[in-house]
């Protein structure tokens, strides 16, 4: 749940909204609530959100290939390439700097805040990282004329986007400094608020921002908070079939360790009445299964920890890549808790089977297995 989105709660709209959705009055209540921190602004022009964007054939090249035969885009036609080169726009975005500053923790050659605040340096989503290199100039037409800007070498998390609908501009969305935006645009207004929490007032949270925007249906709240609870009864469903499953393994697993030590003695009466007929006691006999069951266990124990680890891990790697939320977590207390169980059977099966073999004289046993 923590790399859904970019926080633990936001609001947003469609940008095809004429209206001013998010009030400052909005604004100012979501900071007075309890719990809440890091809450950050995204601005955007208003009233309309997408500026025309100067097509440059080497700058997004790589990115009109990814979208040919794409939601029915095609560009064989030459004629209709040229036409969305034409129709080239972008959705602009005024971004807290709080944003720039983590990205920047991540990268090895940070990026320049100075410059991102001048208006020199745009952000772009990671779904274009690739597509488009850093170090590239986009140029945007505004009413005061062009202005270009340099591709920075980090990229916004690809949720940001979250719930603010699925429209999109024929160009990649630009994410530029709050200032720059405001220079640039002589009307803007509050597209996006977002903010973490402290996980202890969530739900509480939520009641209240489904009150504060009671005014304005077309407002969108998105929440890890929901989510998560979504996802609850997921959880639940996948732990009963996952455990249920395990136990079934577990006991078929156990019932044929059983049958197995119980066919390995009965197949050895013979031996054993003979080791018995020349002198070895009962109590000398039992050791030695006992000793037997306890090599036949740390056999298992081996191989489980051996082959079975490199086969967990090397199947976690292999799921890692198609579920990028993958946790490895070794199972170590399942793994002592079966080791003891499958440890008892080793050592009281031999014994039990012997057992119920001994009641028999010696001669009567070895006249039995001949």
């Amino acid at each position: 749940m923590s790399q859904w989105g970019v926080s633990d709660f936001a609001l947003t709209y469609s940008i095809h909204e004429r209206e001013d959705l998010i009030s400052s009055e909005m604004v100012s209540e979501i900071g007075q609530l309890d719990g809440i921190e890091n809450l950050r602004l995204t601005y955007a022009p208003y009233p309309q959100v997408a500026a025309d964007v100067v097509y440059d054939d080497a700058v997004f090249h790589e990115f009109l290939a990814s979208l040919d035969g794409v939601n029915g885009i095609d560009f064989s036609d030459p004629a209709k390439l040229e036409n969305y080169q034409q129709n080239f726009f972008s959705g602009v975005f005024g971004i807290d700097s709080a944003y720039l500053e983590e990205i920047n923790k991540t990268l090895n050659l940070p990026i320049d805040t100075s410059a991102f605040e001048q208006g020199k340096v745009v952000l772009l989503s990671k779904t274009v990282e690739g597509l488009i290199q850093p170090g590239q100039e986009i140029t945007i037409q505004t009413q005061n004329g062009q202005h270009s800007f340099i591709v920075a070498n980090g990229y916004l998390n690809e949720g940001f986007r979250a719930g603010g609908g699925n429209e999109r501009g024929t160009a990649p969305d630009l994410y530029i400094s709050q200032t720059a935006l405001k220079e640039l645009f002589p009307q803007y207004r509050v597209f996006r608020v977002a903010f973490d929490t402290d996980g202890q007032h969530d739900e509480s949270i939520l009641q209240e921002l489904k009150q504060i925007t009671a005014s304005q249906a077309n407002i969108d709240i998105i929440s890890r908070y929901e989510r998560r609870e979504e996802m609850q009864e997921y959880l639940i469903t996948a732990k009963v079939l996952g455990t249920g499953l395990s136990v079934i393994l577990l006991l078929v697993g156990v019932m044929n360790f059983v049958n197995t030590m119980v066919v390995n003695v009965n197949t050895r009466r013979y031996e054993l009445a003979v080791l018995e007929s020349i002198g070895m006691t009962k109590r000398q006999i039992k050791r030695m299964l006992f000793m037997e069951g306890f090599y036949y266990w740390g056999v298992s124990l081996s191989l489980a920890v051996t082959i079975g680890t490199a086969i967990f891990i090397l199947l976690y790697m292999v799921f890692s890549k198609v579920a990028y939320y993958a946790v490895f977590s070794y199972p170590f207390i399942p793994l002592v808790l079966v080791s003891g169980l499958v440890l008892l059977i080793c050592l009281i099966v031999p014994i039990w089977v012997y057992k119920t073999d001994v009641n028999l004289p010696v001669v009567e046993r070895l006249r039995l297995t001949e």
